[in-house]
């Protein structure tokens, strides 16, 4: 008999061709459920759908889903565009942008992924449609990034630089991706469908799996 099911506050799914990845935020772990596409339908909501009871009892052991409705999930834009930032920046605005990162690396070492995608945001974020200095603030945190000390891999690079733009006045979505056949995760800033500090080039061969 079909089992509904829903994902619970911390777990997320993303079909890739037969498989299944798992992100398990509370415990900061990848899982890939093999060959499972062929049996288990993710809604862009969050809502499951297995095909027996079984298979709905062992999701929920393993703590991969739960029989208690949730509210839905919003789905994540396609990227579609990417932002150039600009070739010259600011004195001022590389000083904040340094000032920053080399905060919110203190900030990030030792914290766990949970902590880091929940911390809250601007009580009020302005200035989604000022491009012009969205650009340039994100061309200061690439200048002064190899000046900050324990510079680290995507993680590091799209907390800091989401920290950043919060306090600037932005509320970017982050948002994590990945792959199979060799496995990979990479994670990387987005407005709407708009790319901040990546490459599409780059974020096209990953498959969304959770936005914060």
């Amino acid at each position: 008999m079909t089992q509904f099911l829903h994902l619970p506050p911390t777990v997320f799914m993303a079909r890739l061709h037969e498989d299944v990845v798992v992100l398990d935020v509370q415990a900061d772990r990848y899982e890939c459920l093999v060959d499972a596409a062929a049996w288990l339908n993710i809604a862009p909501d969050g809502a499951l759908t297995v095909p027996d009871v079984d298979i709905a009892r062992q999701l929920i052991e393993a703590g991969f889903a739960t029989a208690e409705p949730r509210p839905p999930r919003s789905a994540i834009p396609v990227a579609r565009r990417e932002l150039a930032p600009l070739p010259k920046t600011r004195r001022a605005d590389r000083l904040r942008a340094f000032l920053s990162l080399s905060a919110g690396t203190a900030a990030f070492r030792g914290r766990a992924l949970k902590r880091l995608v929940d911390e809250p945001g601007p009580a009020s974020p302005g200035r989604a449609q000022d491009r012009q200095r969205l650009a340039a603030i994100t061309a200061a945190a690439r200048a002064v990034a190899p000046w900050v000390p324990f510079e680290g891999e995507c993680l590091q690079r799209a907390y800091l630089l989401r920290r950043l733009l919060r306090i600037e006045g932005w509320a970017p979505s982050w948002v994590f991706g990945v792959r199979t056949w060799p496995f990979g995760a990479h994670c990387w800033l987005q407005i709407d469908d708009l790319v901040i500090g990546d490459t599409l080039d780059r974020v096209r061969f990953y498959t969304p799996i959770m936005a914060a």
